[in-house]
């Protein structure tokens, strides 16, 4: 509707424009007072003209020239003629408190992810292709115990391989890095992500300090096992003591008769007691000899060997055992050429241990037939894995957490150091054991190198 009246302005006027110079031209031999007032219309319609189009041109120049600048405080004084130009105005006007509306919604939305960000306890800022800091968190300048960070070159003098992998990174990468600080040494995981911005490549870069939360995992860890420990002295330790103070009565002062005129009963009483202070302390030395074991585990011995033939061993020297407790047992490797370089003897230890205690966990009156299966192959993730399952009832959720930690058993006769051993020879190796387990679902421990 604006467009159109604006059109038919400037066509009338260029119509009036034209009349004119037709007059101008007809009367010119005439009538020279004519052609004079004529003359004089023409350029008053000229000058109507250029004044018009330019109150227009002059309002819309100044409305980008404002937007250009972020100016939103331009705004013309509107006039209720109805007239092109008024219209023209209100029309600019709205638009001008539009867009001061949507530059407000996303300054604020802007400092609501700020205030985020700097409230993450992760440090995170942003790096251009030039190397310039576009946003840093105040948790950044925490880490890195420096607050005026502007471009990564100032990180060179703080960590110069944390410089070098910030500079050279092209894609998504990570890194570990010990970082040491006025203050203190902290180890940092560094996260890199580039996207693409209007213009150019940004870097999201994350800074993670994880000596905090392994200080706090190794302490946890200890807590168990100081519990577990705990349990297993005080159960071997006070039958001892309960048992002497009992012994020691027969030989208090009080006591004159000599040793030989102990009645049969009481004489009966000391053999059982003996007995039971000599079991205890075995199971104490027991006990004390597995911790030895534990944090005794040599060194591996790698070599190259094909772990087909390490499956087959293990099946052969468990599977009278799996048989005298029905239980069927199966190994499969796939390639079967796949070759490990690890330790053949602890891997073989390993794989004995899960064998027996799958076998131990199954319940031979089930309906459904046991099973124990044993398989080799390369994960998706590109590394080499053996896999130990069975359809037993599964480990109860409450223990899951528990499970690797040394001396922790669910079994009366079991010392709790067979899958703590085991996970301690996969981290010898660089590796990892990871357990899948449901109640009544089945468990399987998977070996990843």
């Amino acid at each position: 509707m604006v467009s159109k009246s604006y059109f038919l302005q400037i066509i009338i006027r260029i119509s009036l424009i034209s009349l004119t110079c037709l007059g101008v031209s007809l009367v010119f031999h005439d009538s020279f007072f004519g052609t004079s007032i004529l003359i004089a219309f023409l350029i008053l319609q000229t000058v109507f003209l250029i004044s018009y189009i330019n109150q227009v041109n002059k309002k819309i120049a100044f409305f980008f020239e404002a937007l250009k600048n972020d100016d939103f405080s331009l705004n013309f004084p509107e006039y209720s003629s109805g007239s092109i130009l008024d219209n023209l105005t209100k029309n600019i006007n709205a638009f001008n408190r539009k867009i001061e509306r949507i530059h407000a919604e996303n300054s604020a939305q802007e400092n609501y992810y700020k205030t985020l960000l700097n409230q993450a306890n992760i440090g995170i800022f942003t790096v251009n292709e030039e190397g310039t800091i576009l946003f840093k968190n105040s948790k950044l300048k925490e880490l890195l115990n420096y607050s005026s960070l502007n471009n990564i070159r100032q990180i060179k003098s703080l960590n110069e391989y944390l410089f070098h992998f910030i500079d050279t990174s092209k894609n998504s990468n990570k890194t570990l890095i010990e970082f040491t600080n006025e203050r203190e040494t902290v180890q940092l995981i560094v996260k890199i992500a580039p996207f693409k911005s209007f213009t150019n490549t940004i870097k999201l870069i994350t800074v993670q300090d994880i000596k905090q939360e392994l200080d706090k995992n190794k302490t946890d860890s200890w807590m168990r096992l100081i519990k577990v420990m705990t349990h297993e002295i005080m159960n071997s330790v006070a039958p001892i003591t309960s048992i002497a103070d009992s012994l020691l009565r027969y030989y208090e002062p009080t006591n004159t008769s000599p040793i030989q005129n102990f009645s049969e009963t009481e004489q009966t009483n000391i053999s059982k007691g003996l007995n039971v202070i000599k079991t205890q302390s075995k199971n104490l030395l027991r006990f004390v000899d597995s911790y030895r074991s534990y944090i005794s585990v040599p060194l591996p011995e790698k070599s190259i060997f094909k772990v087909h033939t390490l499956l087959v061993e293990v099946h052969n020297l468990m599977l009278p055992e799996a048989n005298k407790k029905g239980v069927s047992f199966s190994v499969t490797s796939t390639p079967t050429e796949l070759e490990l370089f690890a330790d053949r003897q602890q891997i073989n230890q390993v794989l004995i241990n899960l064998v027996q205690n799958s076998i131990q966990a199954l319940k031979t009156n089930n309906t459904i037939p046991c099973k124990i299966t044993i398989e080799a192959g390369i994960h998706s993730s590109n590394k080499k894995f053996i896999r130990v399952t069975d359809n037993g009832p599964g480990v109860p959720e409450e223990f899951i957490d528990d499970i690797f930690v040394p001396f922790f058993t669910t079994k009366e006769q079991g010392t709790g150091i067979g899958l703590s051993l085991s996970k301690q020879i996969m981290h010898l190796h660089d590796g990892n054991i990871l357990l899948h387990s449901k109640e009544n679902d089945g468990t399987s421990f998977t070996l990843l190198f």
